[in-house]
């Protein structure tokens, strides 16, 4: 665990987590940590920022619907990658959906190593097969920055 990473994620996935609670009627803990085997997989296949590997080990067991963002479970990337990006195009990483299925990625070919910005695109009509990076709409210019994000929008939401 790096704790300096893990402090810059807490405060953000703190503020979804009472968010979701309320929603759910139970005392059901949203955020926790994923199978480090399957963590492990995902690292072996992909070169993703340590501050989402540091997300995924400490938070990334379950999918964490947001109503208008889903947020993939550990286990689900794999399977999502899949779906979402296209072989030409490893340098993107689905990590989740908006309300409309479509993707929202990591810009892996623009991490510092660290961090990496989040980018979108309509997917309706859209043609993966020919997409160039730069057809992606960037949302944020970290993965951090996208968790604050979300934690803004679903405050404002409530």
């Amino acid at each position: 665990m790096n704790s300096e990473l893990s402090q810059r994620i807490k405060p953000h996935v703190q503020r979804l987590e009472q968010y979701l609670s309320p929603r759910s009627g139970e005392d059901q803990v949203w955020f926790s940590p994923a199978d480090p085997v399957i963590v492990n997989q995902i690292s072996q296949k992909y070169v993703l920022p340590e501050v989402y590997l540091e997300y995924l080990t400490q938070y990334g067991a379950n999918r964490i619907d947001l109503d208008m963002f889903i947020l993939f479970s550990a286990e689900q990337l794999l399977q999502n990658q899949l779906k979402w990006t296209p072989d030409g195009m490893p340098s993107l990483f689905a990590i989740g959906e908006n309300a409309l299925d479509d993707p929202i990625m990591l810009q892996l070919s623009k991490s510092n190593g660290n961090d990496a910005p989040f980018v979108s695109v309509m997917s309706d009509g859209f043609d993966f097969e020919d997409a160039e990076e730069e057809d992606f709409d960037e949302e944020s210019a970290s993965f951090v920055d996208y968790l604050e994000l979300l934690a803004v929008l679903c405050e404002a939401s409530s």
